[in-house]
């Protein structure tokens, strides 16, 4: 951006800080966890980790993130034990 005229960084902030900034990350594993029913067909939650460091449990209609965890590390591996309503654990590696 040095070699640019003021007017084009001008131009470049303005549209910036209209736009929010977006931060994409693939997931890197992925488990479901029961809600209240531990039977096969019981409604589940979609638990995934991601690049960025956080799990997220998204509710079951997958559109809200009900838990969002930060970690010290990217999680691998995922194992999901127990019901969200009752108690639960998610154990990552």
């Amino acid at each position: 951006m040095e070699d640019q005229p003021d007017s084009e960084k001008v131009d470049y902030v303005k549209f910036a800080r209209e736009h929010p900034f977006i931060q994409n990350t693939a997931i890197t594993c992925m488990e479901t966890l029961k809600v209240n029913i531990e039977e096969e067909n019981g409604v589940s939650m979609v638990v995934f980790g991601a690049e960025n460091r956080c799990v997220y449990i998204l509710d079951s209609n997958a559109l809200d993130v009900v838990v969002k965890v930060e970690l010290d590390s990217v999680p691998v591996f995922l194992v999901c034990s127990g019901l969200y309503d009752v108690e639960y654990r998610i154990f990552f590696f």
